[in-house]
């Protein structure tokens, strides 16, 4: 703080530019920080994301996961109250998911879920969201302490979120306490894909993998990364190929865990109308 006035910002996570901002912009900034607010089912604290390109103030801020609880003792009622179909003619899964198989699962979803555990386990990384094209995106960020870390976006499948990541976090950045040495490091960023967790649900359609690899390459120069890389599989992998494809600024490379192998044009001459409508559709898939 340099005057009653003035407030001073070192941290390129919240205001990105460490410029001096006035005390009202600080607190416009930061006053719906413990505010609850909701998207659907997606609820958090952190001020709503406003898109002022042209004001760093604005880019992305703090969010916190609270799921409020009279949200969890509703889903439990939902669940007691589901109506199960007939038992199944057959003893294996061949006429679909066996009935006493689906109510374990619930049962256990019921009962023994701990919401709250998983709530502070993802809240023990640092979050943000920011909109990107007119949707909120949430992400977690971590910065490694080894200053030369490689800056890496990883993206999650289908049905899946930043969750898939949360063993793989701490490693990445930290190589030194897990084994690894400090060239092995990482910053790491995990962004949830528009319609998945807490980022926003989109309002247009339009968004494939193209458009989520731009998102994602605008999140990677708003974090104020110049070289980077990639890493995605399932959905993720999809992604990941796009933004290799298009080779935004600062992207050094790929890795995929998932793998999409084409041939340059796919043969429909004796498919059926769907299959040939799929291998059109697959044609267009980034190569």
């Amino acid at each position: 703080m340099t005057n009653n006035n003035i407030v001073e910002s070192n941290n390129p996570e919240v205001f990105g530019t460490g410029k001096e901002i006035s005390r009202r912009q600080f607190l416009e900034t930061t006053a719906g920080s413990n505010r609850i607010h909701r998207t659907g089912y997606r609820y958090g604290r952190g001020p709503l994301c406003r898109s002022q390109p042209d004001d760093r103030l604005y880019r992305h801020y703090p969010f916190t996961i609270d799921v409020p609880q009279n949200a969890l003792d509703d889903l439990k009622r939902r669940l007691d109250l589901t109506r199960w179909p007939n038992l199944q003619t057959v003893s294996d899964w061949s006429q679909g998911v066996p009935l006493e198989k689906a109510r374990a699962l619930v049962e256990y979803w019921r009962t023994q879920y701990d919401w709250r555990r998983a709530e502070k386990k993802i809240n023990g990384f640092a979050q943000y969201r920011t909109e990107i094209d007119g949707v909120g995106i949430h992400f977690i960020h971590v910065r490694s302490k080894h200053e030369d870390a490689l800056p890496v976006i990883l993206t999650h499948g289908w049905p899946g979120s930043i969750v898939e990541f949360l063993k793989v976090i701490n490693p990445l950045a930290n190589p030194t306490a897990h084994g690894g040495k400090p060239e092995d490091a990482f910053h790491v960023v995990c962004a949830l894909i528009a319609g998945f967790g807490f980022s926003d649900k989109p309002t247009d359609t339009g968004w494939d993998v193209v458009r989520i690899a731009n998102a994602w390459a605008i999140l990677m120069q708003r974090l104020g990364y110049q070289r980077w890389v990639a890493q995605g599989g399932d959905w993720g992998a999809g992604v990941t190929t796009a933004l290799g494809k298009l080779k935004p600024a600062g992207l050094a490379g790929i890795h995929l865990n998932f793998q999409f192998v084409f041939p340059e044009k796919i043969p429909t001459e004796g498919l059926s109308p769907e299959d040939t409508t799929r291998g059109d559709r697959t044609d267009r898939i980034p190569q």
